[in-house]
């Protein structure tokens, strides 16, 4: 991926596009991201260790989230918590009622 000239050599099966593209796991990693911004954006850290500060205004933030968007009641999710078995509550459900209702 970083040697640009063997990526324009590069030949492209289009077969490969006859099912099209989902952009679910998209719509997925970019709810994550979104939140990770969120988390950190007033705790950045200043060098690569999170301090034991930083750590607790990330989570202070992370619960915060949890309740705004579990208590509206447009929306009623349940973003980023753990769910045992299956990894994290951000699933692509979540994520399309997230960016579907992107003004509130």
């Amino acid at each position: 991926m970083n040697n640009l000239d063997q990526i324009h050599k590069f030949k492209i099966n289009e077969n490969n596009f006859k099912y099209g593209l989902s952009t679910l796991h998209a719509w997925i990693k970019f709810l994550e991201c979104t939140f990770q911004i969120a988390y950190k954006l007033e705790s950045a850290p200043t060098t690569k260790r999170t301090t034991a500060v930083q750590k607790n205004l990330i989570s202070e933030k992370r619960k915060k989230y949890n309740l705004v968007f579990g208590k509206n009641q447009e929306l009623g999710l349940k973003v980023d918590r753990g769910v045992q078995g299956m990894g994290t509550s951000n699933t692509g459900n979540v994520a399309r009622r997230f960016f579907k209702n992107s003004r509130i």
